[in-house]
C-alpha cells in the first residue's frame, strides 16, 4: 500500500516537472520568436530613419516588439547579474550592449540607443517647458513630434543612461507625457527602442 501511494506521488511530482520545463521552452521559443520579428522589421538589417533632429543626429523608426534594457535572463525574469552597466568618457553610467534586448537590436542595424542628453536635446526640438527635472513638451509639442515622426511617438522609448541611484533602472522617454522618467530595466515594453546614429 505504502509502495502505491509512493509510485503516485513520484508520478505527480515527474509531471509538474515536465509541465514546469515545458513552460519554461514555451516562453523561451516566444523571446525567439520576437527576435525574428525585430529582423524582419529591421528590413534586413536597415536603419530606418523617422526623424533628423537639428543636432543632425537620425532617429530609427520604433522597432516593433518587447523590448526590456537589461535585468533579465533569456526568459525575461529579473537578473541582478544582468543588471550590468559601463562608465562612458564622460563618467555617466550606459547599459551595456550584450545585456539589453534593446541595444542589441540597435547594434543590429548598426546604431544605438540614445542617451538621457540626446532625448532631452530632441525634446527641445519641439514646443516644451524647462522644468528642474530637465525639458518637457508641451501639447503643441506632442503635436508637432508626432507629425514629424513617419510612425507613432510611442509612450514609452528607452535611453542607454543607467540611472546613477539604482542601477537597475534606465532613464525612458514617455511620449504621451513627453518627459523622461527612469523605469525598471527588465520590464518589457511594446515598441519601447528608436535607435540612433
Amino acid at each position: 500500500m505504502g509502495k502505491s501511494i509512493l509510485k503516485n506521488n513520484l508520478l505527480a511530482l515527474g509531471m509538474t516537472m515536465v509541465a514546469s520545463i515545458t513552460a519554461i521552452e514555451a516562453s523561451a521559443m516566444e523571446s525567439t520568436s520576437q527576435q525574428k520579428t525585430f529582423s524582419s522589421y529591421k528590413d534586413d538589417g536597415q536603419f530606418l530613419t523617422a526623424y533628423v533632429d537639428q543636432s543632425g543626429l537620425s532617429w530609427s523608426v520604433a522597432l516593433q516588439g518587447r523590448f526590456s534594457n537589461g535585468c533579465a535572463d533569456a526568459i525575461g525574469r529579473y537578473s541582478e547579474s544582468k543588471c550590468t552597466f559601463e562608465i562612458d568618457a564622460n563618467k555617466n553610467l550606459q547599459v551595456k550592449v550584450d545585456d539589453s534586448m534593446a541595444a542589441k537590436s540597435c547594434r543590429e542595424i548598426g546604431a544605438r540607443l540614445p542617451t538621457k542628453t540626446e532625448i532631452e536635446s530632441l525634446i527641445r526640438n519641439f514646443d516644451h517647458t524647462e522644468m528642474s527635472s530637465g525639458p518637457k513638451l508641451t501639447e503643441l509639442g506632442r503635436s508637432d513630434m508626432q507629425a514629424k515622426f513617419s510612425d507613432d511617438i510611442h509612450s514609452w522609448i528607452w535611453s542607454s543612461s543607467v540611472w546613477s541611484f539604482s542601477h537597475d533602472r534606465a532613464y525612458i522617454f514617455s511620449g504621451d507625457d513627453g518627459a523622461i522618467f527612469f523605469g525598471v530595466r527588465q520590464l518589457k515594453y511594446d515598441n519601447a527602442v528608436r535607435c540612433v546614429h
